[in-house]
């Protein structure tokens, strides 16, 4: 029984990851002049996807839906929600950081909890440092240390070169030109 939950649990996760695709970002916010170097994101139930970005500005975009298939949601609703979450993007040195967690360690309500969701878009040689629980992460035209885990998503890889360590265990994994 615990199998099929955590089946549908990926299955619903992947779904939303999915449908973010021709949403608008939650947030936005510019990397321009920031010179990042390193990218560190964590999050419990979205996915995340990091793509080398040459003649493009560097930017993090968040996008954010309802777990419980509501993508729909408002953002007075989204801000709502969030105050039971933490969620920081911030750049340090050249190193840019985005968390976003829940504040519960223990139970909490699943029908308002949120699928928060990362797109990264940086200069090509970056080393990544990247986990997410729930979600599916995705890395393009990169150069350097690539190291990225998920639990229950799979991993998608096109165009890297370096040291690439990747991790999932339930999900599938595509690598291309790499």
């Amino acid at each position: 029984m615990k199998k099929y939950l955590l089946l549908l649990f990926v299955a619903c996760q992947c779904f939303a990851a999915l449908a973010q695709n021709d949403r608008t970002p939650y947030m936005t916010k510019s990397l321009a002049s920031a010179g990042i170097k390193a990218v560190f994101v964590k999050t419990s139930g979205g996915s995340i996807a990091v793509s080398g970005a040459s003649g493009q500005e560097s930017r993090v975009e968040v996008y954010i839906t309802g777990n419980n298939g509501n993508n729909d949601l408002s953002k007075d609703e989204i801000k709502k929600r969030l105050e039971n979450y933490i969620l920081n993007v911030a750049v340090n040195n050249g190193e840019l950081h985005a968390i976003a967690k829940n504040k519960n360690s223990g139970f909490f309500n699943w029908r308002n909890s949120l699928n928060i969701s990362f797109k990264v878009f940086v200069a090509k040689q970056v080393t990544t440092s990247l986990n997410t629980s729930g979600g599916s992460i995705s890395l393009d035209n990169l150069t350097g240390k690539q190291d990225f885990e998920t639990s229950g998503g799979s991993l998608h890889v096109d165009n890297l070169t370096g040291a690439i360590h990747g991790r999932t265990s339930g999900g599938s994994i595509n690598i291309s030109n790499s």
